[in-house]
């Protein structure tokens, strides 16, 4: 049985198969490396459904708030409570104020330091 583990043919296998071993077994640190980038990456999606869920919830529970509905109710159906009174404030259209056209000499016209000294010094122009 010793001179089956003497002969050449047999250490050039066991060498081959040890070479073997060596490089599976570094091919699969390099594929737990992989794995493990893959599950970091997995885990932070989690983590951040996890905070987007949280937000979610709380607008869930916002907009099902009794606050909320009566926000809704007073912006779109013109709700009021009956001892409460509205006032509404109409902003004014550009027919109800119209502006004075200037028959003076555009500014573009003055030389651009004249314009600077007349902007600064708020004086006007002649």
């Amino acid at each position: 049985m010793i001179k089956f583990f003497q002969t050449k043919i047999i250490t050039a296998v066991l060498v081959v198969l040890v070479g073997w071993l060596g490089l599976s077994t570094l091919g699969l640190k390099e594929e737990k490396g992989r794995m493990g980038l893959e599950f970091k990456a997995i885990q932070d999606k989690i983590y951040k459904l996890k905070d987007e869920n949280k937000v979610l919830q709380e607008f869930k529970a916002y907009f099902t708030s009794d606050r909320f509905l009566a926000k809704e109710a007073r912006e779109k159906l013109n709700y009021k409570d009956p001892d409460e009174k509205v006032v509404f404030v109409y902003p004014k259209t550009a027919s109800e104020s119209p502006k004075e056209i200037s028959k003076k000499e555009p500014q573009s016209a003055l030389e651009n330091y004249r314009n600077w000294l007349y902007y600064v010094l708020n004086l006007k122009r002649d």
